[in-house]
């Protein structure tokens, strides 16, 4: 075995553990989603049931315990208030509904604010004053703005070290090409193939032409 089949399975071995890895981490990324949803249901109805008055913060906090992000809870929240038959605890799961939807025009502000941001929407809409239930709306698109860019910078570098793995496969793809290229032949090897192929031939030929005469040669002169 030569060194460019070497090579060539050493690739292909590569591009098949990455397309098995890719494979795995998905599967056990989806898997993993399922279960954490389903165990902070089955959280959120134990402390229920254990008379545990909890707050959207809460759940939020139990979410990152189990990777599930803002919006995951709330789905499972819904989940639970559609599948609840207790009275008690289907109000405890409504009140937590109505606390994730009044944060859910804040969910993408930094968490240091919310509370903030809670406390004068509650004022505003309590407030008489037309003009202060648009107090918040300046302070929401200039913190909407930052976390949009923050957002965008978080993207950037995800793509700059997905673009340094393409980078990297491609250099490895280009010199193996600039390898076979180096060892394959030119014009004059392929030249000097086709001539040492003719004479091959060639010389065949005659060899089989003088064979097939001194055969009849030998017969011609048998008594």
């Amino acid at each position: 075995m030569n060194i460019q089949s070497i090579i060539t399975y050493i690739l292909v071995a590569l591009y098949g553990i990455m397309l098995i890895l890719g494979i795995f981490i998905i599967t056990f990324s989806a898997i993993r989603a399922i279960k954490s949803r389903e165990a902070i249901r089955n959280k959120i109805t134990a402390k229920l049931e254990a008379n545990i008055k909890l707050t959207s913060d809460d759940l939020v906090n139990m979410g990152k315990g189990l990777n599930l992000n803002r919006e995951s809870v709330a789905k499972c929240l819904n989940q639970l208030l559609a599948d609840e038959a207790d009275a008690q605890r289907f109000l405890d799961i409504r009140r937590l509904v109505s606390e994730m939807e009044k944060e859910e025009p804040f969910n993408d502000l930094p968490g240091e604010v919310k509370p903030s941001l809670l406390r004068l929407s509650e004022l505003a809409d309590a407030s008489q004053v037309k003009s202060d239930q648009l107090v918040l709306i300046p302070i929401q698109k200039t913190l909407a703005s930052y976390v949009e860019l923050k957002d965008e910078v978080a993207k950037g570098r995800k793509v700059g070290r997905f673009m340094n793995m393409v980078a990297v496969l491609g250099f490895i793809i280009g010199a193996w090409g600039l390898y076979l290229t180096a060892k394959s032949p030119d014009a004059k090897d392929i030249d000097a193939i086709v001539r040492r192929a003719m004479l091959s031939v060639s010389t065949s030929g005659i060899n089989q032409i003088t064979k097939e005469t001194d055969s009849h040669a030998t017969l011609g002169k048998a008594p």
